[in-house]
Formats: C-alpha cells, sequence, structure tokens
C-alpha cells in the first residue's frame, strides 16, 4: 500500500492565512468549521443512525508514559493496525497542525507521538482499530444533484487529489430533476445508492434533494452494508457553477474536471517540484501533477490552475473554490502535453485547455 503525506484542510488554511491569501477571520471560520467535524457527525448519528467511525481519546501523556489505559487499548484490540491522529489542543490550533496515519502498528503510533516533542502536550490522541475497507468515497449534496467519487484504494487517494479516471477513480452523479444516475460501471452505482441512503434525513421513497442531508461527505465501506463516516460539513457543497462538460475532446487540446469556474489566458509554467516555483510570474498558470499545501506561497502570483490528477472534490479543489483560482483537475497528461512558455487559454468552466 502507498503511504504518502497526507494533507488536511485545515493545514492547507492556516498556511493560506499565513501567506495572506485568506484573511485572519475567514481562516478562523474555516479552521473551526473543519475541526467541528466529528460533532456534526455526532448530531447525525443521534439524528438518523448515521454510521460513524468510533474514536478512543487519549491526552499525549498517557501515550508518552505508556499508561495503564493506553496499554489496555492495544493489548484488547482485536487488530495490529490502527489509525491515529493527533489534534492540536484549542489554543494551540492558529499554530499546530493536525496529523493522521492509518494502517501503522502500535510501535509507531507510539513513535508518532513520541516526534511531537517539544510541543507533544499541545495535542490529544485520537486512535482507533484500521479495517481495510472495500470501498472509500467522498461525495457532495446539494439542491440540484449528488456528485460522488469512489475508489477501491485508499482514500487518502481521493482527499489529496492523487487519483484519476485511469487508475481507478470511479465518478458518479445523481441529478435530482431527472432522477437518473451516470456512473461508469454498475457495482459502483450500487455502492454510491447505498451510500446516499445513509444520509437520508426521512424515510420516504421519493428522491428529493430536501430529503437528504447536504454538504460533504467521506466515508468507508467495509462490506456487507457496514459503513463508517468519517467527515460531514454543509459548508463545501459544490456550486451550480460546477457542472459536468459536454464538450467534446478533439475540440481541445486537453480536457479536465472544472474545479473552479473562469475563463483565463496565460502563460504555461511547468512545476513538478517546489524547486520549480521560481520561474513562475505573475499572471502564468501553473500546470502541475497535483498541488499540496507547499503550493500556497506561489497562488499568489498565478492566475489558474491545471492538474494531471485529482476529482473535483479533493481538497486542492476545494481551496481553489475558496481562493476563486480557476481551475481544472484530473486531465490525465496535462503535464506531458503542454511546454513550458506555451500562451494558453485555460476555460475552467467548461474544463477546456487550447493553444492562442
Amino acid at each position: 500500500m502507498v503511504k504518502a503525506k497526507s494533507f488536511g484542510l485545515s493545514e492547507w488554511f492556516q498556511i493560506a492565512r499565513e501567506h495572506t491569501l485568506l484573511s485572519s477571520s475567514r481562516a478562523h471560520v474555516l479552521i473551526q468549521n473543519e475541526l467541528k467535524k466529528y460533532q456534526r457527525l455526532e448530531k447525525l448519528n443521534q439524528e438518523i443512525g448515521l454510521p460513524i467511525e468510533r474514536l478512543t481519546y487519549f491526552n499525549s501523556i498517557d501515550f508518552l508514559q505508556n499508561s495503564k489505559n493506553v496499554q489496555s487499548f492495544f493489548h484488547n484490540a482485536s487488530s495490529k493496525k490502527f489509525f491515529i491522529k493527533v489534534n492540536p489542543l484549542l489554543e494551540f490550533q492558529k499554530t499546530l497542525f493536525i496529523q493522521r496515519k492509518h494502517d501503522i502498528s502500535e510501535k509507531e503510533c507510539k513513535a508518532l507521538v513520541q516526534g511531537l516533542q517539544p510541543n507533544s502536550l499541545c495535542y490529544e490522541i485520537s486512535i482507533r482499530e484500521y479495517e481495510e475497507p472495500k470501498w472509500c468515497g467522498i461525495f457532495s449534496i446539494n439542491r440540484d444533484e449528488i456528485r460522488m467519487e469512489l475508489t477501491q484504494e485508499n482514500l487518502m487517494f481521493l482527499t489529496q487529489g492523487l487519483n484519476h479516471s485511469q487508475s481507478g477513480l470511479f465518478e458518479c452523479c445523481y441529478n435530482f430533476k431527472t432522477q437518473r444516475w451516470l456512473s461508469p460501471t454498475i457495482e459502483s452505482q450500487k455502492i454510491a445508492e447505498k451510500v446516499v441512503e445513509q444520509v437520508r434525513l426521512r424515510s420516504h421513497n421519493s428522491k428529493k434533494s430536501f430529503e437528504y442531508a447536504q454538504g460533504y461527505f467521506e466515508f468507508l465501506y467495509y462490506g456487507k452494508n457496514k459503513f463508517a463516516f468519517l467527515d460531514y460539513n454543509p459548508f463545501w457543497k459544490l456550486p451550480k457553477t460546477i457542472q459536468q462538460s459536454s464538450v467534446h475532446k478533439s475540440n481541445f487540446l486537453i480536457r479536465g474536471l472544472p474545479a473552479c469556474s473562469g475563463q483565463i489566458t496565460g502563460t504555461v509554467r511547468i512545476v513538478l517540484s517546489p524547486k520549480d516555483f521560481s520561474k513562475i510570474k505573475k499572471g502564468d498558470i501553473l500546470v502541475t501533477t497535483m498541488t499540496t499545501p507547499e503550493f500556497i506561497p506561489v497562488f499568489k502570483k498565478i492566475a489558474g490552475i491545471v492538474t494531471d490528477t485529482g476529482g473535483i472534490l479533493c481538497h486542492a479543489a476545494i481551496v481553489s473554490r475558496e481562493l476563486k483560482i480557476p481551475c481544472i483537475v484530473g486531465t490525465g497528461k496535462a503535464t506531458q502535453i503542454l511546454k513550458d512558455g506555451q500562451k494558453i487559454e485555460l476555460n475552467a468552466t467548461k474544463g477546456t485547455v487550447k493553444i492562442v
């Protein structure tokens, strides 16, 4: 299994605030919304029985001293693999980041907490046994449609935008007006149908948008109707401007998924690592495999973003919409097709790129 760095949305927003791309007040609102997702999940669990992940909480001293409670947790665990998250305490949330790891051993969990020193006392630890899911997904419901991205790999591939349609990303869409699903396979549609039933607010048989909780969700599916929802944020509903493009691929050099709408013309800058940041000039269009919080310092300069991987619900797409940077994702090979210095027109409403 691939293990890569995972960035939470709160980390994106903290860095954006540091580089004045977000005001302190706006960043604070966004970060607090992100940190309250477990309270929102608990509320839905109580109201409609939403299945959610169950975490065991410890303070960092418990872990550092290997307290009896910590010893008991690991001793009684039926699995030898764990998911762990270290969350900054309230007074440190402006300066410290959430860290999380999955599919790791007891020894690796304790090493993670030890590695927090000298700031280890500034964190709360939450942990659960790790079970390999059969499917993972993220989806958004608004009053017009349901947009869902599924994978049989790790959820991180979706949230971090490491996946695209050529490597295991299944995109499903349900239109409330036509009451029809668009899905690449029968199996992915069946999973999607099962998932959305978990967030139904009423027991009616109709499929109207008001029948469902609206917003952004992350979930795991273990098979046999066993789910665990990990995130719910009503603030991340997709806007109406994000739509499926019907533009024929042959009319354009590159086609991708519209992540943040807008139409601009600019110069291509291929950036494969932070080492390439120095060549970016004001008004350039950033073309890269996928953005991470490391890219935020150059967001002040760029006019648009084109990525090889990712879907419209990945964290990078959410951030591009918040910062209002025209962006298309999941193009497949933009970094190979485009060349540094080319003038292009990026239509991030339709999801297309053409040479001008």
